[in-house]
C-alpha cells in the first residue's frame, strides 16, 4: 500500500524529532565560525550521499529483489568501506581485513546457493 522509500522516509523523520530536540541545546551552543569547508563538505555528504541516496539505493533493491536478498548485500557495507579507506585515505589494506572480506564472501556465496528447507 505505501512505497518503501515513502516508510523510509516517514521512519526516519518521526526519529530525527526526538535527535533534534535532544541535541538542540547542544547545537546552538557552538561556535559556528570554527566550522571549516571541509566540515561543510562532511556534513553535506553524509546528508546527501551517505544517507539520502543510500536509502534510495537500498529500497530499490527491496522493490526488486525483496528484503531479504536485500539485506544480505547490506553485509558489503564493511568490504566497501575497508575498499575506500584503502584507496582515498591510504589506509592499510592487512590480512585481517582481507579474511574478513572473504568471510563476508563465503557467507553471501552460501546464503544465495543454499537450499530453501
Amino acid at each position: 500500500r505505501y512505497s518503501p522509500l515513502r516508510v523510509t522516509a516517514l521512519t526516519t523523520s518521526i526519529g530525527a524529532a526526538p535527535i533534534i530536540v535532544i541535541g538542540l541545546p547542544a547545537t546552538l551552543a557552538l561556535d559556528w565560525s570554527q566550522v571549516d569547508l571541509w566540515g561543510w563538505s562532511g556534513l553535506i555528504y553524509s546528508a546527501l550521499f551517505a544517507i539520502v541516496v543510500g536509502y534510495i539505493i537500498w529500497n530499490n533493491g527491496v522493490k526488486k529483489i525483496g528484503g531479504t536478498r536485500t539485506a544480505l548485500y547490506g553485509n558489503l557495507i564493511p568490504v566497501i568501506g575497508v575498499i575506500t579507506a584503502t584507496l582515498l585515505l591510504g589506509e592499510q589494506l592487512t590480512p585481517l581485513k582481507i579474511a574478513g572480506a572473504a568471510v563476508i564472501f563465503v557467507g553471501l556465496h552460501l546464503a544465495r546457493t543454499a537450499k530453501a528447507r
